[in-house]
């Protein structure tokens, strides 16, 4: 099979690709909200179920592909530190996600035991949020190891 001839300069790359960045986070944001949104409104599982599945594999497959290349992050380091200060937005984003979907569904009833259950999911999404991102920033960094020892044996 002919591969296709790239009618773009570098430039022209360079922009295609920054376009392509902006067009998948919007679309990865967007899906996100969108569930979260329709998880609020009562949306049944059957009704979110594809969409979850399209956000799930867009993250997977983002995640892997980065630590495959050894890419962690333009801004942030793969450290303790960022990763502890991410898995607690997501802590906190699971445990308010939580808190109200149960408020919702309990038509403002029980708040201590609300409270009490978005603590512990929070706590619990903190956590293995964290394990993630620890085991995760390891293997980026190995990887980043191994793409560096190989640019050193080609320079041999």
């Amino acid at each position: 099979m002919k591969r296709m001839k790239n009618n773009l300069d570098e430039r022209q790359e360079q922009e295609l690709l920054h376009i392509e960045h902006i067009g998948v986070w919007f679309c990865f944001w967007a899906l996100l909200a969108a569930l979260v949104i329709q998880s609020l409104m009562g949306a049944p599982w059957s009704q979110i179920a594809g969409e979850w599945m399209i956000f799930m594999v867009l993250a997977l497959g983002m995640a892997v592909a980065c630590i495959r290349r050894g890419i962690w992050d333009r801004y942030l380091k793969p450290d303790l530190k960022t990763n502890v200060a991410a898995s607690a937005v997501g802590g906190l984003a699971i445990a308010v996600f939580v808190f109200g979907m149960i408020l919702r569904n309990t038509g403002g009833e029980f708040w201590g035991v609300s409270i009490v259950l978005a603590v512990g999911t929070g706590l619990f999404t903190f956590a293995l949020c964290l394990v993630a991102l620890t085991v995760s920033a390891r293997l980026t960094k190995k990887r980043q190891q191994n793409l560096e020892n190989m640019d050193c044996d080609d320079d041999e």
